[in-house]
């Protein structure tokens, strides 16, 4: 379940818009491992590519999930 985030003023919403790590902590109470940020900050920019090479059980699909709702979360 995805929870409520309370957004206090535009700066705050402004931060969640600009920063995936940020916002995937807020939204769900998850601190993403550093190859994860890693990835969270390659794709913060419009039109951004990344791909990740990575065994079983390493948070692949977690991540990209956190991501794909950062994004239709917070953008147009």
């Amino acid at each position: 379940m995805v929870a409520q985030v309370e957004v206090g003023d535009d700066l705050d919403f402004l931060r969640l818009h600009d920063d995936p790590v940020f916002y995937t902590r807020v939204a769900f109470d998850f601190d993403p491992t550093d190859q994860q940020i890693q990835f969270l900050d390659a794709i913060k920019e419009y039109g951004a590519h990344a791909a990740i090479r990575s065994g079983h059980g390493t948070g692949k699909s977690t991540i990209l999930a956190a991501a794909a709702l950062w994004f239709l979360d917070t953008h147009k």
